[in-house]
């Protein structure tokens, strides 16, 4: 069983919610799975905070969504989306107003 099986959110039965190229969250905001579907059927172990602020523990597949992530941002840098005329709108909505 994987991530695209789950119609509704196993915790409170909301139907998911597609976002592309993250995949399926609850959109349920009294909810708090957000995109922890697996983890939340108990199909993954959760995501594990250590006491060490210099490490984490996550999930392999969450790693892997975040360098597929990664890879993404810098293909679009490297492309100039920095050059996009809303580029600065956009991460001033990211940093709250602070220089990128």
């Amino acid at each position: 069983m994987n991530i695209h099986d789950f119609k509704n959110c196993p915790k409170c039965d909301t139907l998911l919610v597609n976002a592309p190229g993250i995949g399926p969250f609850c959109p349920n905001d009294q909810c708090d799975v957000a995109d922890g579907i697996l983890q939340a059927a108990g199909l993954a172990p959760p995501v594990v905070v250590s006491s060490d602020l210099d490490n984490v523990s996550i999930p392999k597949a969450e790693l892997d969504r975040l360098r597929r992530a990664a890879a993404k941002l810098a293909a679009l840098e490297d492309a100039g989306v920095d050059n996009w005329e809303w580029y600065g709108d956009a991460m001033s909505s990211l940093h709250n107003g602070e220089d990128c």
